[in-house]
């Protein structure tokens, strides 16, 4: 998705470069594109959120609490309906170091694009806590195929890759306010959850802890485990979207 974007602004590029109109026009469009992403923000929070000066945590942190009575839930996102199963709850404060939507009409032009899984954990967010998100300029992020990888000086436990299922549309659009290095508090459930119908062949385990390894491999090598987060709560920039 992201090599589409880079291809089609570099075709733009290369046609504007010997006619001086159509840079001028593709320069006006990347100004307005950006007052609209700067428009959509002030929109998304006034709107869409609370404004509330809630105190912050004093560290960079991560609460996970185990559901030890289990049930099974379903959920409808479009078409699509899912069974799922809270496994714990967690409470996080972390700064947000990389977020994407799935859901977009770019994605469709990705080849491990998934219709079911992009609709209903549209949002990939990835965190660090502790010293890590101290100094998370620090680190080299490369998000690809709903993967994470971090190159640094990593410390174990402090870094997390999230797919995000937003409990409402407030939610939803409240991750469009964020970007990277904002310091958020995230609250909600890790779930496992599984497609229905035709689709209940996919089946996504999640992550109870940051860092678990998957039972599943990459090319032969280990991989890490995503949090699947059914996400009940956001704060971000002062605001709360539930």
């Amino acid at each position: 998705m992201v090599i589409i974007k880079y291809l089609l602004i570099f075709i733009l590029v290369k046609l504007a470069y010997n006619n001086r109109k159509k840079r001028y026009i593709y320069i006006a469009s990347a100004v307005l594109l950006f007052l609209f992403s700067f428009i959509k923000t002030f929109c998304y929070q006034s709107f869409f959120g609370q404004k509330n000066d809630f105190l912050l945590p004093e560290n960079f942190e991560v609460n996970i609490i185990p559901i030890t009575q289990k049930e099974t839930l379903s959920l409808y996102r479009d078409e699509y309906k899912i069974y799922y199963e809270p496994q714990a709850q967690i409470n996080l404060y972390a700064k947000a170091v990389y977020i994407d939507f799935n859901d977009t009409f770019f994605s469709s032009f990705d080849y491990y694009s998934n219709s079911v899984y992009d609709t209903i954990a549209p949002i990939d967010l990835s965190v660090f806590i502790g010293s890590m998100a101290e100094n998370w300029k620090k680190f080299k992020i490369k998000h690809e195929r709903r993967v994470m990888l971090v190159y640094g000086d990593i410390k174990v436990g402090e870094w997390e890759n999230i797919h995000i299922i937003p409990a409402t549309e407030n939610i939803r659009r409240g991750f469009e306010t964020i970007k990277a290095g904002d310091d958020i508090l995230l609250k909600g459930f890790l779930i496992n959850w599984q497609g229905t119908g035709n689709y209940n062949y996919l089946k996504m385990e999640t992550a109870l802890s940051f860092e678990t390894i998957s039972k599943e491999q990459i090319a032969g090598r280990n991989s890490w485990l995503c949090m699947q987060l059914y996400a009940t709560e956001l704060r971000a920039n002062g605001y709360i979207y539930k």
